[in-house]
């Protein structure tokens, strides 16, 4: 194998990061700077479409400037091979942090894909769709920062790249691919990443494909038809609005998702979380990778494998070394802490040093017979002084912990509470010259009988007054998923539930029910948000102009705003809650004014379609 070059152009190449089909990647030095960079250079020969597809990534990438988005600084021709600059990322991709460390957790998740969508909110305001969204594409720094790269495959969003066209290759990862990018009728657009992105989300909280397929074909046929792993898991372990992340990123129409990387983001916001934490949890997590192989140096004969091709520059930062003795001397302090936390704990130290003043108890909570009980709700402990007045301010008791407590020795008074039923004892604790083993204290705890509890549920609009039917729409979480609450079913009090409400045409919620001992009804009044509806306008008119209810901006329930006035000759949609609308439509010398009704998860699509000498032809589709 040929020797890596000790210099491309004014840069001196360190080492081999990694090659594959069309490029090989070096870590290179900038001359002046001082500055670690990226270089990836083409490796093929005599086929032009490479060559301008190589040229668009690097021309895309150089107009981009974004705290989230990788760098490209420069771009030449030596010789015959065309090679790239980019930023050196000291760091890990995102599918090898999963891979080594596991699954995310649900704030890490939010964190990075709030990232993304900033990323490419911005390329969408600059018409370009990334195409190509997966973790293996997103780089975390070594300390936590996000980082979306390689645009190889990007495309800039204009009506002629938008134009049918069964010759052109399906370029992607079929594992991201929304259905659209399979289809030579296809029309790509901002929707196309966020299908991508939510595939992406129930990776990183699952560490799971969420399409599988024995080949292409069959991973193209489970995206065509929705198949997809099951997502009620979600929402039975991060709660409904995660499941609605990922459910309304995926649906195969674009015109039921996300309408663009803004809106993901601003569902993402719902959530309250720390970024910083998120970030700190990622620095750890790539802290404790296994260090990569640099590649092979400047000259060498032969090479070692080095990064997956794509992973461009993403080295971890070199192992710091230190002097034996500091190491010999950090592990004996962190030692000695150890043994001292230990015996202080285990009481150890109190046997040995201070046996006359210092003794230990234990609390014994039994059953009375066979009859279930229920546990302690507050413990508390007082010491007695020499006059038999004890603090009014005791310490309270956690019966989590098992085993031994220490305190001094001398007189003590115990008190329980068991709901409505209070019990005190009084009682002398030793030292441990006088009882080694400790004084075991036994409590008998009032028998716990579980009552049925009927419940009673009343569903009703959020938007209105109208009472919804209950019959099959509550549901009860169990070991086997959620199964239907029928009206006759009774629970158990002292129990805790997990409840759903869902009916068709609205927003699901859930409830955590807990039940006292001594609850035997309860009624719930839960009001559920219609689902919105979904207006698009497609025209290719010199002007068109809407106004909604005689108004430029409408408000919508959630506190968002949908602006319309103008409308340019891209696709134009809002989300809309259901009711009734005035539509006001204006062009060159023509208005119009039709009734809309919008229903919950119904798409209305209008098509204005100009017929001459002025006239215009509304077009209008509804889809569910």
């Amino acid at each position: 194998m040929a020797k890596i070059p000790e210099q491309v152009g004014k840069y001196k190449i360190l080492s081999l990061l990694g090659s594959g089909g069309t490029s090989i990647v070096y870590l290179g030095l900038h001359p002046t700077l001082k500055r670690k960079v990226v270089l990836k250079k083409l490796n093929l020969r005599g086929k032009k479409s490479f060559y301008d597809r190589f040229l668009q990534e690097a021309a895309l990438m150089m107009d981009l400037n974004h705290d989230h988005i990788v760098k490209v600084y420069d771009h030449f021709k030596e010789g015959s091979r065309h090679y790239m600059v980019m930023e050196f990322v000291e760091g890990a991709s995102l599918d090898r942090i999963v891979e080594e460390s596991g699954p995310l957790s649900p704030d890490t998740v939010r964190y990075i894909l709030r990232c993304c969508a900033r990323a490419l909110d911005y390329i969408h305001g600059r018409n370009i769709i990334h195409r190509d969204i997966k973790p293996s594409n997103i780089f975390i720094s070594s300390d936590g920062k996000v980082k979306l790269g390689d645009f190889g495959i990007a495309m800039l969003d204009d009506p002629a790249e938008a134009e049918p066209d069964a010759d052109r290759p399906i370029l992607g990862t079929p594992s991201y691919m929304a259905p659209e990018q399979f289809s030579a009728k296809r029309r790509l657009g901002p929707r196309t990443d966020i299908y991508a992105l939510g595939v992406s989300c129930y990776e990183l909280l699952t560490g799971r494909k969420l399409f599988e397929g024995n080949s292409l074909s069959e991973l193209q046929e489970a995206v065509m038809r929705g198949r997809h792993a099951a997502l009620m898991p979600l929402w039975g372990r991060y709660g409904f609005s995660m499941w609605r992340v990922v459910r309304r990123s995926i649906f195969r129409i674009p015109l039921l998702r996300f309408s663009g990387a803004a809106a993901f983001g601003k569902a993402l916001r719902s959530f309250r979380m720390n970024e910083e934490a998120a970030a700190e949890d990622l620095s750890r997590r790539i802290g404790i990778l296994p260090h990569p192989v640099s590649g092979r140096k400047c000259g060498g004969a032969g090479m070692r494998p080095g990064p997956p091709p794509g992973l461009s520059g993403l080295l971890e930062p070199p192992p710091r070394h230190f002097p034996l003795r500091r190491i010999l001397l950090l592990f004996m302090a962190l030692l000695f802490l150890a043994g001292s936390f230990a015996s202080v704990k285990s009481g150890l130290f109190f046997r040995l040093f201070m046996s006359g003043k210092m003794g230990a108890f234990s609390i014994v909570i039994e059953n009375e017979g066979s009859s279930r009980s229920f546990p302690p709700e507050r413990v508390e402990l007082f010491k007695i002084g020499k006059k038999g007045l004890f603090s009014s301010g005791g310490s309270r008791l956690s019966l989590r912990e098992s085993g031994l407590r220490y305190r001094e020795s001398g007189f003590y008074r115990i008190r329980i509470e068991w709901g409505n039923r209070v019990q005190w004892r009084s009682f002398y604790l030793p030292p441990f010259v006088d009882k080694r083993e400790g004084l075991a204290l036994v409590f008998t705890a009032p028998p716990f009988r579980q009552n049925p509890v009927a419940l009673k549920v009343h569903l009703k609009n959020a938007l209105g007054s109208e009472m919804l039917s209950s019959e099959g729409g509550v549901y009860l979480s169990s070991e086997k998923g959620w199964e239907p609450l029928a009206d006759d079913s009774l629970l158990l009090s002292g129990n805790s539930y997990l409840l759903g409400f869902s009916v068709p045409g609205y927003e699901e919620q859930t409830l955590e029910l807990d039940l006292d001992f001594y609850e035997n009804e309860v009624f719930l009044d839960v009001e559920l948000m219609p689902l919105s509806g979904h207006l698009a306008v497609q025209h290719n008119l010199e002007k068109l102009s809407l106004k909604v209810n005689g108004k430029r901006q409408l408000r919508r329930e959630d506190g968002s705003v949908n602006k319309f006035g103008t409308l340019n000759m891209e696709e134009n949609d809002w989300d809309m809650s259901p009711g009734v609308y005035q539509l006001t439509w204006s062009g060159n010398g023509w208005s119009q004014e039709q009734k809309l009704t919008v229903r919950s998860g119904e798409t209305v699509l209008y098509r204005i379609i100009p017929e001459g000498d002025g006239e215009v032809r509304f077009d209008i589709n509804r889809e569910r």
